[in-house]
Parts: structure tokens; sequence; C-alpha cells
């Protein structure tokens, strides 16, 4: 039996990227830590949301990799690529 697959993919828009992956950051790293991120930036690049998270000192406008959360979730089928947390 094939399995449904819907036409836009399971992760379909930004919002539903950005749920998934903050779901599974704040079971990771904690809701103090994930909360300070916030908003997180989301891209689709190649079929591939990249969720980054702001930097928490306050400078909402500038992206660093220090002490920042990036996630990729594929599109299709929800499968999440890569995730970590930098300090």
């Amino acid at each position: 039996m094939k399995s449904y697959v819907p036409a836009e993919g399971f992760i379909p828009t930004a919002d539903i990227a950005v749920k998934i992956a903050e779901c599974v950051l704040l079971e990771i790293y904690g809701k103090e830590s994930i909360e300070k991120e916030k908003p997180f930036s989301v891209n689709l690049v190649n079929g591939i949301w990249v969720i980054e998270g702001h930097i928490p000192n306050g400078n909402d406008s500038a992206l660093t990799f220090c002490g920042q959360s990036y996630v990729e979730i594929r599109k299709s089928n929800g499968e999440i690529i890569k995730l970590l947390h930098t300090k």
C-alpha cells in the first residue's frame, strides 16, 4: 500500500517548519535558552527549510552562529537533516 504524500510536501509552510524546529529545540535545549532566540528566521533553500535563531542580546536584526540554533528540515518528508546549537 502506498503512503499518502501531500503535493506541497509534509511541511508546506514556514510556520509549520518553525513549529517543528521549536518543539525539538525546546526538548533538547530547554525553554529558557530557545525563547531568547525568537523570532526565528526561516528560509526555503532547494526544498529544505532552514530555521535559525536570533542572537540573544536584543539585536533582532543580526544573526550569528554564537549561541544560535540552526535546523534544516526537508519540506517533502519532514526529515530533520541538521540540528545544532552553538555556544
